[in-house]
């Protein structure tokens, strides 16, 4: 969340293809993150591969190259690092965490109400990656105290929109 005084001078965010649920095509098995949320109470900091399909980013093939060797998409986490964010997913899913006013996350969307908060959210529905219907639902059901909210969806496009739209020009 940050400190108050930084948050206070942020008028809005953007989402791209955020991840409010994995795509179920690229979700790990059930017995993997259960086995994982045991071991991650015995060894939070023991670190996880989990390789992404790059052909899944973008229908360049370029871009899904670059991907691969790009030094900060390196695949790894530690255990409670990643059960930490499947919970914060599955309760942004779940409702239990709403978009405020002043674009706080919190229980019951606690923002303040002095100030507007724009937020953009943007997502291919051929994502493969992050899930478009949990962004859909999320936006639908979690976001209705934003002021200015847009939810803009780009039919048939994938994870990484910003380099389909110049594959597609």
């Amino acid at each position: 969340m940050g400190p108050k005084s930084i948050r206070s001078q942020i008028r809005g965010y953007i989402a791209e293809a955020p991840f409010i649920a994995v795509h179920p095509s690229s979700a790990p098995f059930k017995i993997t993150v259960v086995i994982g949320r045991v071991l991650a109470r015995l060894i939070p900091n023991l670190q996880m591969v989990q390789k992404l399909d790059s052909s899944l980013v973008s229908r360049d093939e370029q871009v899904c190259r670059d991907f691969e060797k790009d030094e900060l998409c390196h695949d790894t986490g530690t255990l409670e690092g990643m059960g930490g964010m499947l919970d914060r997913a599955a309760e942004l899913l779940g409702g239990k965490l709403k978009v405020g006013m002043t674009g706080e996350v919190g229980q019951d969307g606690e923002g303040s109400k002095e100030g507007k908060m724009s937020l953009l959210i943007a997502h291919g529905t051929a994502d493969k990656i992050t899930s478009f219907d949990a962004t859909k639902k999320f936006v639908e059901e979690s976001c209705k105290d934003v002021d200015d909210l847009e939810f803009r969806v780009f039919e048939g496009w994938f994870h990484k929109r910003e380099f389909v739209i110049s594959f597609l020009q």
